[in-house]
């Protein structure tokens, strides 16, 4: 790659910017911390200092693209890589790949147009390096090309005619990859985490792409789960049997130098539990087991001894959460009142149901609620509005679909709970909602000062309970965990509590 820089510095078109050409011609340093410097320092996050130095896994990493073609980085959460190796695109856009594409995949187009966008934010704030970025039209001689969300365009002194391209991708498919002709670097950022149910083909196009230029490609992603063509690279790069070279970036290298803090990984091995290795510990781990402790299950049916559900205190605030199922699933409803005195979360009713009649279920809801007094919420499936909307028509709120949509997305953006603001309230089980609702929960159940407790006669709950499995995602797999329509509704109890931990 030096050797392809020098050339280029030495063969300059007819089509050269002076002030550019003049520029390049002088060393534009190619180790990692001498460019990092040259352009200018990252602001740390949490203190507002500049970053002085790269860590030594940043430095290694960058270093080693001169006698590596191929390179892997597993990496932990917040540990900075993808940032660098964007660095990196960029002082190779200015060197090795003058004139080339570089491409830019992420997990989906919108994720890598952030990249790339950082990227760009980047560079126009670097003193020395902001003119090379191409902002105005003008500057583009190809009448078809114009600036756009998804592209960098690189100034390139050896022909302004063609300049140096950074394409953000999405690894939603192949076909998103072989359109392009003239690549000599492709950068993989998380890629791990894209909804590909087999990424095979992802990989096959990326590389095609390299053949005709020999270019490098560099995949920086978490593990998820021992599975897909970067854990099949992982494991043939500890067999010999690959040309990557492999780094293994753990959070706590990141603590050493100042990234994250330890009680920031303290918090999250906390609320990830199982999960804490592949997030934090570049751990291929199989993200599957057991979502709930069963130790503090049965310490909470433990606590569960000491209540009786059917002596009912119609004067504790209570929540009534249902889960309407489908023609294959059950319906399930699920009560619990909040004891403030012994500072605890009791369930007073679990119960599946086999698909009854909607006027039966609406009326059976009204039954309970009227026995079991004074609750304060009613949650439901936003996924299936119907039986809510007849909720909140006979509770007298405001039943149009689309006016609780647009109210729900209002309190969201406020970072507002709407169950303060709502009778009968709509949840969103959204994949980030499920993965917040799974995790809170377990929270819950293992707080120490116990915050729940589950009468011994409910075993349709504690069963599903002790038998929930979660996925790779970290979230409840309904396929393989028995009665999932009422832990539905436990894990949608969860979005009408909030608790400190204990300490703070």
């Amino acid at each position: 790659m030096l050797k392809c820089f020098q050339q280029a510095n030495s063969i300059l078109s007819l089509n050269v910017e002076p002030d550019i050409a003049e520029e390049l011609q002088k060393d534009i340093p190619l180790d990692p911390q001498e460019f990092y410097q040259d352009f200018g320092y990252l602001v740390h996050p949490k203190t507002g200092q500049d970053v002085l130095q790269l860590t030594p896994y940043q430095y290694e990493i960058w270093n080693a693209k001169n006698k590596n073609k191929y390179r892997l980085v597993v990496k932990s959460q917040k540990v900075g890589i993808t940032t660098s190796v964007l660095l990196e695109d960029f002082q190779d856009a200015l060197t090795g790949c003058r004139g080339y594409d570089i491409l830019l995949i992420a997990q989906t187009q919108n994720h890598a147009n952030e990249h790339l966008r950082t990227l760009k934010n980047l560079i126009l704030n670097s003193a020395k390096y902001s003119r090379y970025l191409i902002t105005n039209p003008s500057e583009l001689l190809l009448k078809e090309e114009k600036t756009k969300v998804g592209v960098a365009y690189i100034k390139n002194p050896d022909n302004q005619k063609k300049p140096t391209r950074i394409i953000a991708l999405g690894a939603t498919s192949e076909g998103s990859i072989w359109s392009w002709k003239n690549v000599k670097k492709i950068h993989m950022s998380d890629v791990t985490s894209a909804n590909l149910v087999d990424d095979s083909g992802l990989f096959a196009a990326a590389f095609s792409r390299l053949a005709n230029t020999d270019g490098s490609l560099i995949i920086e992603a978490p593990p998820r789960g021992p599975k897909g063509k970067t854990y099949e690279i992982y494991q043939q790069i500890l067999e010999h049997k690959s040309q990557f070279k492999l780094f293994v970036i753990k959070a706590e290298q990141a603590v050493t130098h100042g990234l994250i803090t330890l009680d920031f990984l303290d918090e999250e091995r906390q609320r990830l539990g199982p999960l804490y290795p592949q997030y934090y510990e570049a751990e291929f781990i199989a993200g599957r087991g057991n979502v709930y402790s069963h130790l503090s299950i049965d310490k909470a049916v433990e606590r569960g001894t000491l209540y009786d559900p059917q002596n009912v205190n119609k004067f504790l605030p209570k929540y009534l959460l249902i889960d309407e199922g489908f023609s294959s699933s059950k319906f399930a409803v699920l009560i619990a009142q909040w004891d403030k005195h012994k500072r605890q979360l009791q369930i007073l009713h679990a119960e599946e149901l086999q698909s009854p009649l909607y006027e039966d279920a609406l009326n059976y809801i009204f039954t309970l609620r009227e026995r079991y007094g004074n609750v304060i919420n009613i949650g439901f499936d936003a996924s299936r509005p119907e039986l809510g909307m007849s909720l909140k028509k006979r509770v007298g709120e405001n039943y149009n679909w689309q006016y609780v949509q647009e109210k729900i997305q209002q309190y969201k953006k406020q970072n507002l709970n709407p169950a303060h603001y709502m009778k009968v309230v709509p949840v969103l089980f959204t994949l980030e909602q499920k993965a917040w609702m799974t995790s809170h929960s377990r929270r819950l159940l293992d707080d120490p000062r116990g915050l729940v407790a589950i009468h011994p006669s409910f075993t349709v709950l504690i069963d599903a309970l002790k038998a929930a499995i979660f996925d790779d995602r970290g979230i409840l797999d309904k396929e393989e965990s028995p009665h999932n329509d009422i832990l539905d509704t436990f894990q949608m109890l969860t979005t009408f509590l909030t608790f400190r931990p204990k300490g703070e």
